[in-house]
């Protein structure tokens, strides 16, 4: 399983002890990681396919301090894909309009569905960056039905839509940003959680660092903007359960004997 961190405050403030934090947790999390830092006119992406506690890169990185107001960190577990750059995550796409999409994910997609068609497109081979490119295309057929631009409202209202189509059947525990809102969601209990003290709310895969970590809400699109929930989907009830998964799988790997 891998692992989420995601920031969202209402101004900068050094996130560099938080990362570092959460990085130490790549000792279970050995095949990559990765960090995106969102400033008003883009996103900054950095990512190696190797264990956090070991890049020197990331040392240096984290020396130099991590100030922002919204960021997404990433710990990887390989469940699908090769242990190589393009598989580390966080994966960013532009739309057609220009606006930057950015993902992080936990989990595995054995309903894929219509991502399967953005195999040929993908610069990796993770279902995590196929799930990016669909979003991503369902945003470019909004945008030309509606003559180049979404609301606010329009962008959060597919999204739900989207989460909807793909929870069933899938670990669908992600965190997506549009470069103005961060959109979170998960369906696996017991694996995310937040922190909030009034300027800013953190999600966490695991608590980090700081005390009082409550679950988050699940099962349900939650948008947020500068540490402020301003967006709540429709709740769904498609739980996935780890558990039920492996023993679903062993019983059709004998079925096949």
């Amino acid at each position: 399983m891998c692992e989420l961190l995601g920031i969202s405050a209402k101004r900068s403030f050094s996130a560099t002890a938080l990362l570092d934090s959460f990085y130490q947790h790549s000792v279970a999390h050995p095949h990559g990681w990765g960090l995106a830092v969102f400033f008003r006119d883009g996103v900054s992406v950095e990512k190696e396919p190797e264990r956090a506690v070991d890049s020197r890169y990331l040392r240096s990185r984290l020396s130099r301090g991590v100030e922002c107001s919204a960021l997404f960190a990433h710990i990887r577990y390989a469940t699908v894909g090769l242990i190589e750059a393009p598989n580390c995550h966080p994966f960013v796409w532009d739309d057609q309009s220009g606006r930057t999409w950015t993902l992080v994910h936990n989990g595995t997609l054995f309903e894929s569905g219509p991502t399967a068609a953005f195999v040929a497109q993908q610069e990796g081979s993770t279902d995590s960056e196929r799930l990016l490119l669909y979003i991503v295309s369902r945003m470019n057929r909004a945008l030309s039905a509606s003559g180049g631009a979404l609301e606010d409202e329009q962008r959060c209202a597919l999204m739900d839509e989207i989460i909807q189509e793909m929870a069933p059947g899938n670990k669908l525990n992600l965190m997506v940003c549009d470069g103005a809102y961060q959109y979170i969601h998960y369906n696996c209990p017991g694996t995310l959680f937040q922190w909030q003290d009034g300027e800013k709310t953190i999600f966490a895969t695991a608590p980090t660092l700081y005390t009082d970590w409550v679950p988050a809400e699940r099962n349900r699109l939650l948008v947020y903007r500068q540490g402020e929930q301003v967006w709540r989907g429709t709740p769904h009830p498609w739980d996935f359960r780890e558990e039920e998964h492996d023993m679903s799988s062993l019983y059709g790997a004998f079925a096949e004997l």
